[in-house]
Parts: C-alpha cells; sequence; structure tokens
C-alpha cells in the first residue's frame, strides 16, 4: 500500500531540560518622562536578545527586584523558558535608559524537536495599506515599501529557520487564496524559488490628536498607532500556516507639518520607530517558532534524464552529499473546486552532487530512473 502524508507534516522530539543563568543589557528611549514604560521596554529588549542567541522567544517571565516579584506582565512563546528576571541595575544616558538584568533561562521541552539544517527561503512582497490617506501625516509615502525591506533586514539578521527575499517595489494582492481554481502563493513561490511567502498588512497607522494640560501650559506628542497583520503562507500547499496581528503605539515627536523619511535614522531612533523595531523583531520570533519543527520542503524544477534540479542551494543550508528523499506531488480537488497538494512516499533518496547558490542537482540512479518523478515533486532531508 502507498504510504500518504500532508505536505505541512511536523516533527517532534523531546530534550532533556537544561538551565542557565545569563546577563543581559536592554536600552530604550524615555518619551514624555515616563521611565516606567522606558524600563520595561529596556527590560523585554534585553530578554529578546538573550533568546534570539538561544534559539526562541519566550513564554513566560517573573520580574524580580532586590529579591522580589513584582509583577509577571509579559507572556511570549519560546523554545526556552524565561523562568525568572532580576533587575541587576539602570541608569540614564541621556533620553535613553539603560537595563542590566540577569535572566534564568530554562529550555522547553515540549518546543525542542530536531532540525534539517537547512534555512526556508520567505519571499516579502511590499506592505499592503488598504488607507492611504494615513500616509499623510508625516508624509509617510515609502512606508510601505521601507517597512518591508526593515522586515526582511530583521529577518536576516535574527533568524534561525529562515532567510528573506525582499520584493519592497511590488505588491501581492491576494484577498482569496485562490485565483482562477489557482495557489497564488504557490505560483508566486515557484516563481521565486522560495517556500514561503510572507504578506504584511498595515492595519493602523493613524494619529490621535495631542492632549494639553489646563491653560494650555504643555503638551504631549500626539500618540500615532501602528497595527501589523503578518501572513505566511506554504509556497507549495498555499494554505495559510502562521498569522498574527501587532499593534503598540508611541508619541509622535515630529512636527505636524514635517515631512519625515521612513528610511532615515531620525524615524527608526524615534519612539514611534523604536516601537515598530520591536514588533518587527517579536514577529521574527515568532514565525521562528512557526517554522521550527517544520520540514523544509524543496521541490524539484527541472529534470534531465536521471538528473534533478532541486530549488533550493547553498543560501539555504544544502551541501555536497546531503542525502534528500522524493515524494511524488499531485492535487485533489475539493467541492468548490479548490486543489490540495498532496504527496505519496518513494523509496527513491538521491544525494546531492552539486550546489550552486540557489540550486542543488543530483543523478537518480539504478531502478528508481524508472520512477515517475517530475517537476514540481518534493523533495526532503534525510
Amino acid at each position: 500500500m502507498k504510504q500518504m502524508f500532508c505536505l505541512l507534516l511536523l516533527l517532534g522530539l523531546a530534550i532533556p531540560c537544561q538551565a542557565q543563568w545569563v546577563e543581559a543589557t536592554g536600552d530604550a528611549k524615555i518619551v514624555n518622562g515616563d521611565a516606567g514604560k522606558a524600563r520595561e521596554t529596556a527590560i523585554q529588549n534585553a530578554i529578546r536578545l538573550v533568546l534570539l542567541q538561544n534559539g526562541g522567544n519566550f513564554q513566560a517571565s517573573q520580574f524580580v527586584s532586590n529579591g522580589n516579584l513584582t509583577t509577571q506582565a509579559l507572556e511570549l512563546s519560546a523554545a526556552a523558558n524565561v523562568k525568572a528576571v532580576e533587575l541587576l541595575n539602570e541608569r540614564k544616558d541621556g533620553e535613553r535608559l539603560i537595563v542590566t538584568v540577569k535572566i534564568d533561562l530554562q529550555a522547553n521541552d515540549s518546543q525542542s524537536c530536531p532540525t534539517d539544517g537547512l534555512k526556508a527561503a520567505i519571499l516579502i512582497p511590499q506592505a499592503v495599506l488598504d488607507d492611504r490617506g494615513q500616509l499623510r501625516y508625516g508624509r509617510l509615502e515609502k512606508l510601505p515599501s521601507v517597512l518591508t525591506q526593515h522586515l526582511a533586514s530583521t529577518l536576516k539578521q535574527s533568524s534561525v529557520f529562515s532567510f528573506p527575499l525582499a520584493l519592497a517595489e511590488k505588491q501581492v494582492d491576494m484577498p482569496t487564496l485562490t485565483t482562477a481554481g489557482l495557489r497564488v502563493p504557490a505560483i508566486i513561490s515557484e516563481m521565486t524559488d522560495s517556500q514561503y511567502l510572507l504578506l504584511p498588512e498595515l492595519l493602523d497607522i493613524s494619529v490621535a490628536p495631542p492632549t494639553s494640560a489646563p491653560l494650555g501650559l504643555w503638551q504631549h506628542d500626539p500618540q500615532r498607532q501602528f497595527q501589523l497583520r503578518l501572513t505566511l503562507y506554504h509556497g507549495i500547499s498555499g494554505e495559510i500556516i502562521w498569522q498574527h496581528e501587532y499593534t503598540t503605539s508611541a508619541a509622535w515627536e515630529f512636527d505636524k507639518t514635517a515631512m519625515v523619511n521612513p528610511a532615515s535614522s531620525e524615524f527608526w531612533q524615534s519612539a514611534y520607530g523604536e516601537s515598530v523595531n520591536d514588533v518587527l523583531k517579536q514577529s521574527v520570533a515568532d514565525i521562528d517558532q512557526a517554522l521550527n519543527c517544520r520540514p523544509l520542503l524543496a521541490q524539484i524544477i527541472a529534470r534531465d534524464n536521471s538528473r534533478v534540479v532541486l530549488n533550493i542551494g547553498r543560501q539555504n543550508g544544502v551541501q555536497k552529499g546531503d542525502k534528500f528523499k522524493i515524494a511524488l506531488q499531485y492535487n485533489v480537488n475539493d467541492q468548490l473546486n479548490r486543489p490540495h497538494a498532496l504527496a505519496t512516499a518513494t523509496p527513491v533518496t538521491i544525494t546531492i552532487d552539486q550546489t550552486s547558490e540557489t540550486t542543488a542537482t543530483a543523478l537518480i540512479g539504478g531502478e528508481n530512473a524508472a520512477l515517475n518523478i517530475q517537476v514540481n515533486d518534493i523533495a526532503l532531508k534525510k
């Protein structure tokens, strides 16, 4: 009997728990004199740095100051758990607050699993913004493309399981998963040799009016919203495998009539820019968790007699001598005539003998060469 399996197979394997105490430093800008919020942000940044260095983000945490539990405010998910955070010291440097914390880091058994050592290519098109009138405040017309570039840069710097392919000047209009019965993410992935499509959508970047004290003696900067929805599509099945919305706000420190360049250091070093940057860092950690334990599915993009070419290469971590199992891909339609990708396992194993940055090739040897292996069939690393 032929063995059948879903393309989005998850694998899991527990490993023993390990705990360790580490120190880290974080900083944040003090806005409108709110040192408490700056302290919270600085501590989050310190924890995030430690967890990214240890292959994850965090699930739960406790803040301890001078040996006393002060708050349990943060809830994030992780390949490692932050059991406790002790604030060692803090100091001001101009408009910034710098903290040093000690973190009790413990591995999370339930989310530890083997990895194939490969990185997936994630295609990121220009961010979509339905209400482009919100760009007028600050003259942020370039924000959608700059946001895509910055998200790609953050992914490149911090991701353990992926790397970006940015199309910052190209939008993908995808109101539904299918167009004319075809899977849009799959078509795009085939064109770009990417394994996933990440669609950023700016839901709200509106500005609230500034507030003032009685008699107009002082005035706070207006608050600007930042609401971002990220959707990760699988490049073969076209399915949504992860989606999350992020919401934050921060003081808009620029004059009402100022023309702000979203690509400038002035923007990214402002309170609003730092809040956006924190969201992007957290999103990369969340994407990594979504990809953790998920095997990378390569596709055969060409066949010449007994030689096949895969759509992954050195940039994905493929090396000469790596072995891959082959699965035959086919589509079935549901009652609405929407295609769904399935695969049938085969006994065929191929060994990579040549690699380029984006592709790898191998020979199909012996009696396996007669099997009906075609373009778009699947390869999984052994």
